[in-house]
């Protein structure tokens, strides 16, 4: 997400992992970016076979972006704990009806069997993009249907706005996260502009 698309090693979350049980810490993830299909699968740390989290936080995509609403996925033992003890906590959108029926709309959509391919062939044209990179970027990194471009040079958001572009710009960097249900030829387009802003 914000912090440039950098996706850790496998080798590094099973470090995590081996931590988390060798002193029984509880394992948090934050899937608020990469959740509900954002990385090619339903959540990124299904990417890392050796993860095990206790709780996942979700947020943002459960409603495609569009209402505030957030929930906590838990493991089995944390979730049996809570058959015999009562949760005491207030959260904000706790189960309001507009978030759960947008949620509702969302995994419908994550369900179609279309889903899952266009978002595969997403990612395979910001993959295309990255491996035919012309514009002279210092980097350019893709994980899942998530890009980030870094330039040498200072880059400002009114450059993209002058060419129909809404883009979130950092300094000398720009960050692409395409709805996953974009079509395709609106993505190949807008690489395109991206593509004459930076060169």
């Amino acid at each position: 997400g914000g912090n440039g698309a950098y996706k850790p090693t496998t080798k590094w979350y099973k470090k995590v992992q081996e931590l988390c049980d060798k002193y029984n810490l509880h394992l948090i993830l934050d899937e608020v970016i990469c959740g509900f299909g954002r990385t090619g699968k339903d959540f990124g740390f299904q990417h890392y076979p050796d993860l095990r989290p206790d709780f996942v936080c979700l947020s943002k995509a459960i409603t495609g972006g569009f209402i505030p609403f957030g929930a906590v996925f838990t493991s089995e033992r944390i979730a049996e704990f809570y058959n015999d003890n009562t949760l005491t906590c207030g959260l904000t959108n706790f189960a309001h009806p507009l978030g759960l029926a947008a949620m509702e709309s969302v995994f419908n959509i994550i369900e179609e069997e279309s889903f899952y391919p266009h978002v595969q062939k997403i990612i395979s044209i910001l993959e295309n993009f990255r491996d035919q990179n012309t514009i002279g970027a210092s980097e350019i990194r893709v994980a899942g249907a998530m890009m980030a471009i870094d330039k040498k040079h200072q880059l400002t958001l009114k450059d993209f706005l002058d060419k129909g572009l809404y883009l979130l710009v950092q300094n000398n960097r720009i960050l692409i996260a395409p709805i996953l249900t974009l079509p395709h030829h609106y993505l190949e387009k807008s690489l395109e502009t991206i593509s004459e802003v930076l060169t």
